[in-house]
């Protein structure tokens, strides 16, 4: 049959309809006069079916609640309730599945209970190097701590956590490198100074070398240069400043120059047939030479004083003497020549007659002269 108000089909032995909840009679019209005239014997069946719905719990009348049915329903018309909205109620079923489900998996992410027992979304505290992710109201943790982000250890700090600060071991310390010059007391691992550069000690600048620190050898502008006195007989080119010297003596004649072109021979020297170095190059004005002579193939005694003579203009003049004690031996001097005379030639014999029976080979050593 239909229900008299809302005009759906509903089981002939329905009393109220399970979709408004109104109770049915043939006709709508009379339902108020029906429900004044009602016996007691209808009273006594409705205080019965009450009673049943009573027995069979809360059920029913939560069911009336959320269908919205005004009045009293049977346990049959409940359950018919049911059957009509099952595809309603099964979705709503699903739907809470689920959501428990889900609450049930994330419960620790969404939500928790305090120390009172209120369930309460987590408030997270970020993990630090010694404490994993905290819910800040219950103190559930998540995950593990992070680790520590070490930076070394430095001059004046220990190894240090770059994320919360712990340190680990002592400072490296300072390795200082001595004050230079130019720059104080550094140290070679982090570059920190202490107290002030030790400045230059300046050393006079000389004839060849620029003002002249002593401790580092910097050196600042240049060389004075030398102050040179030229060459005299005595002494050769000779700089004022530090006495250095340059060159040879004045009129200085080298042993290559004196036997340029020189040529021996026998000459007549007094009852000797001797012996003699002629000069290709007459040495003009001699104030000086160095001549030697050693002794070789002798038989006697052909040792003691031997003379020096030099030829000027054909005449001999006695230069020195000249000691020879051994075969073998170079014997030399040097021979100032006053006043300065024009040498051609030398010869060199003994000072006493050594006797026929005496021979010698004597060799001549020129080493230099000094001309005018």
């Amino acid at each position: 049959m239909k229900c008299w108000h809302c005009n759906q089909e509903i089981s002939d032995s329905s009393e109220y309809c399970p979709y408004c909840g109104r109770k049915q009679s043939e006709d709508p019209d009379k339902e108020n006069t029906q429900s004044r005239n009602s016996t007691i014997a209808d009273q006594e069946d409705r205080q019965e079916t009450t009673k049943q719905n009573k027995a069979d719990g809360d059920t029913a009348e939560q069911g009336k609640r959320a269908f919205g049915i005004r009045g009293n329903i049977s346990k049959t018309d409940f359950l018919q309730l049911l059957t009509v909205h099952k595809k309603k109620l099964q979705v709503l079923a699903g739907v809470a599945v689920v959501l428990i489900a889900f609450l049930f998996l994330f419960k620790d992410e969404l939500y928790s209970l305090d120390k009172k027992g209120i369930f309460h979304t987590h408030e997270w505290i970020s993990a630090t190097c010694t404490k994993p992710k905290t819910c800040r109201i219950c103190g559930v943790t998540e995950g593990k701590a992070s680790e520590h982000k070490w930076v070394d250890a430095t001059c004046t700090a220990p190894r240090t956590c770059s994320e919360c600060g712990l340190t680990e071991g002592e400072a490296l310390g300072h390795k200082w490198k001595d004050a230079t010059c130019t720059a104080p007391r550094t140290c070679s691992e982090c570059g920190l100074t202490e107290g002030e550069a030790l400045g230059h000690k300046w050393e006079d600048a000389t004839c060849t070398q620029p003002r002249t620190c002593s401790v580092c050898k910097a050196t600042d502008g240049e060389a004075l240069g030398h102050d040179w006195i030229p060459a005299t007989y005595d002494s050769p080119m000779t700089c004022e400043r530090c006495g250095t010297t340059q060159g040879n003596v004045k009129g200085y004649v080298s042993s290559d120059e004196l036997l340029k072109g020189a040529f021996g021979g026998e000459i007549s020297f007094g009852v000797f047939n001797t012996h003699a170095f002629e000069f290709e190059n007459e040495l003009k004005k001699c104030r000086k030479i160095v001549f030697g002579i050693s002794i070789a193939e002798s038989s006697g005694d052909p040792f003691g004083e031997y003379g020096v003579w030099g030829r000027s203009h054909g005449d001999w003049k006695r230069l020195g003497t000249l000691n020879v004690e051994a075969e073998g031996e170079v014997y030399y001097d040097t021979f100032i020549i006053d006043p300065a005379i024009d040498i051609d030639a030398i010869i060199c014999l003994p000072v006493d007659d050594p006797g026929h029976e005496v021979t010698w080979q004597s060799t001549f050593h020129f080493y230099e002269a000094q001309v005018e």
